[in-house]
């Protein structure tokens, strides 16, 4: 909190930000939220920006052995304008999303 944000690599099941018609065994796209239960080679970099202590362990695709998730923000971020894109990705089409205490991608 008192020196900004960390950036973490994980395992991105997301891998491609204009395809969001697809749940994942570890992404929702309903919450914008992600939990990887087993052991997976990371392939992404991210910022955590902050964490809410009381997100619900059901939020995610599997449920998750507790509460809580790291606020992340992903380099995808939002459409990038062009006519059709279908890219709007994270939160409100913020590039927000929510990463599990648990995921053990990270």
């Amino acid at each position: 909190m008192e020196n900004g944000a960390i950036t973490v690599s994980y395992y991105a099941d997301e891998a491609d930000p204009d395809d969001q018609t697809q749940e994942t065994a570890y992404f929702s796209m309903k919450n914008w939220a992600q939990y990887a239960y087993e052991p997976m080679v990371a392939n992404h970099v991210v910022t955590i920006v902050g964490w809410d202590d009381g997100y619900s362990r059901t939020n995610f695709p599997t449920e998750a052995p507790g509460d809580g998730a790291w606020i992340v923000k992903n380099s995808w971020g939002s459409s990038d304008g062009e006519e059709g894109s279908q890219c709007d990705w994270g939160i409100d089409g913020s590039g927000y999303f929510y990463l599990s205490y648990y995921d053990m991608s990270i």
